[in-house]
């Protein structure tokens, strides 16, 4: 069972030694990646705050794109009005009136899973919802975190964002199938807890991101719903490193580590009313940012 920072690390090395031993295999667009299938990690959110320390992880991005997704927004220029870039190489591909707008991603699929209005209604730049002339959608978002607090035994508290129409439809209604196939909370003694399955993880670049993202998801949906967080658990599907990151990565073994931070949060009146301010990290100590390439 790999656990923390140095289970992450424990899948990196593993990673690393596969690709000198075997090489990198031909994906898409050019790219040369090599893989692991069928790995998970375990975070005990109880003790601390899941932010990788090998590295400076960018908390504040976390945080913006979990808000843009659970207010469902898809309009790539609200993040970038919030000076978050995380999601610019995706853009022009959708709407050419509209570049900025990325289509039937996390946001649509979480709070407007499955509508079929005869035209595609978006969220607006100032981030306000205008899907309600289509709303024959279903808002799992709403749904779970009812499930949470009225239904706490349940085994179906989950949220997917796996949709095979769009996924696979031509022309495109999504810039690209979604990485985090679906996430799942489990209530007990009191705490909540949370599991995503990935379906693809670029482990250098977005899982670290990743780890924060859900970690941050569980405390804000714990705290809606009068819950103590308990685990944070990932398991990847394809988890990967691309052949222009492996020398980063070797160098990712050689840096020291450092305990996790603590974190704070001032309760919002909703789930979607929590701004940056809102949150505080304590004691966080990292090493230096890593600048490390995004595959497209």
């Amino acid at each position: 069972m790999l656990k923390g920072e140095q289970g992450y690390l424990e899948i990196l090395k593993e990673l690393v030694d596969k690709a000198e031993s075997k090489g990198f295999r031909d994906v898409r667009d050019g790219h040369k990646r090599c893989s692991l299938f069928g790995r998970q990690l375990r975070f005990n959110l109880e003790e601390s705050f899941p932010l990788m320390t090998h590295k400076k992880v960018f908390v504040r991005g976390a945080f913006e794109e979990l808000m843009w997704m659970l207010r469902g927004q898809t309009d790539n220029q609200i993040l970038k009005d919030k000076n978050v870039h995380i999601w610019d190489l995706w853009e022009g591909q959708i709407d050419p009136n509209n570049p900025t707008e990325l289509g039937k991603i996390y946001g649509d699929l979480w709070r407007n899973f499955g509508y079929v209005a005869g035209e595609y209604v978006l969220t607006d730049r100032n981030g306000r919802d205008i899907y309600e002339d289509c709303l024959d959608g279903f808002d799992q978002i709403e749904w779970v975190k009812n499930e949470i607090k009225t239904n706490p035994s349940s085994s179906r508290m989950l949220v997917s964002g796996w949709n095979p129409q769009v996924s696979t439809t031509t022309p495109k209604e999504a810039v690209l199938p979604c990485c985090h196939v679906l996430f799942q909370f489990f209530v007990e003694d009191g705490k909540l807890s949370c599991q995503l399955y990935q379906r693809s993880g670029d482990f250098v670049v977005g899982n670290s991101l990743n780890i924060v993202f859900y970690s941050l998801l569980t405390h804000l949906m714990a705290q809606q719903c009068d819950l103590d967080v308990g685990e944070f658990i990932i398991t990847f599907g394809d988890v990967h490193l691309y052949s222009d990151q492996l020398e980063m990565a070797k160098e990712i073994l050689t840096r020291p580590t450092y305990d996790f931070p603590q974190i704070k949060i001032n309760k919002a009146k909703d789930l979607y009313s929590y701004e940056w301010s809102d949150i505080e990290i304590l004691n966080y100590v990292s090493g230096d940012k890593i600048s490390i390439p995004v595959a497209k």
